[in-house]
């Protein structure tokens, strides 16, 4: 359990268990648990790997759909971890908005390929169309943020996770430096941790690269070692502690972006349950 704990990463926690919608606020704990997902596990996690809720931390949105696009095999599981002043405005926006605009990206394709391939071949492609829907509709919601009067996400933004499960078949969209880990049960039973994702931070090579070949800097406060954060060319801000992110405009033409790594993963049978984790950095 403590296994668990320490792959999820420094954020809070919350579970989302068999029959809970989950559908909005802040989640107090910061994380979900898709759990009735797979099926096993939940009041066991609840005793053993959950820690107590921290105090101090800027609450995040969490959004769970089951019956996700009226198919009863399939649902949509996000957290948004908000920074920055007006953080928890842009993850609430971001939570509101994508999970319905994938779907209805996702159906179009769906519907498009049906059209071109035939019925028979959607089922090869679905990952493929899925995270092209994902790619698209990201980069549309970050559009939103940017045109949007009702809130700043100039200098403020999150993270985007969120997973896609339908059947056996578990989709992943990650931006920014919240993680999804798998608890999966080993040949001699015990229960191990298997991160799903990466966590972009501004020091990870190909993402150091791209910022500073767009003229962002990535360095550690002195009193920080070993945080890397993204500036500006000539100033002491923002110090964002990721390389990507929804918002945060201030360094998008500084590297920063907000297109999300999208991955698959088979459910087996020995797979019990997975953990959405928050961080709980973003600015200084």
């Amino acid at each position: 359990a403590a296994d668990l704990v320490d792959a999820a990463g420094p954020g809070p926690f919350h579970v989302f268990g068999k029959g809970e919608e989950g559908g909005g606020g802040a989640p107090g704990d910061g994380a979900a648990v898709v759990g009735d997902a797979l099926g096993r596990g939940l009041r066991d996690v609840r005793r053993r790997v959950l820690p107590p809720r921290r105090e101090g931390h800027q609450p995040g949105h969490l959004h769970r759909m089951g019956g996700y696009g009226c198919q009863d095999d399939t649902i949509f599981c996000g957290v948004f971890d908000g920074h920055g002043q007006w953080g928890h405005y842009v993850a609430k926006a971001v939570r509101e908005s994508l999970p319905q605009s994938l779907l209805c990206r996702w159906q179009e394709a769906v519907a498009l390929a049906s059209l071109i391939d035939g019925e028979k071949r959607i089922s090869d492609c679905q990952f493929d169309l899925l995270r092209q829907s994902y790619l698209d509709v990201a980069a549309a919601v970050d559009k939103e943020l940017c045109r949007s009067r009702r809130l700043d996400a100039v200098n403020s933004g999150c993270t985007a996770l969120s997973i896609v499960k339908q059947g056996d078949l578990v989709v992943v969209a990650n931006v920014g430096d919240s993680r999804a880990v798998l608890a999966t049960t080993s040949d001699d039973g015990d229960v191990t941790a298997v991160q799903l994702t990466v966590d972009f931070k501004p020091d990870l090579p190909q993402e150091k690269a791209r910022i500073m070949q767009c003229e962002g800097r990535v360095h550690c406060l002195d009193d920080e070692p070993g945080v890397h954060r993204v500036w500006v060319p000539h100033r002491e801000a923002p110090g964002l502690a990721m390389s990507r992110a929804s918002g945060d405009y201030c360094v998008k033409d500084h590297g920063v972006i907000s297109a999300p790594e999208v991955t698959q993963r088979r459910i087996t049978a020995r797979d019990q349950f997975v953990i959405l984790a928050m961080a709980t950095d973003g600015y200084i």
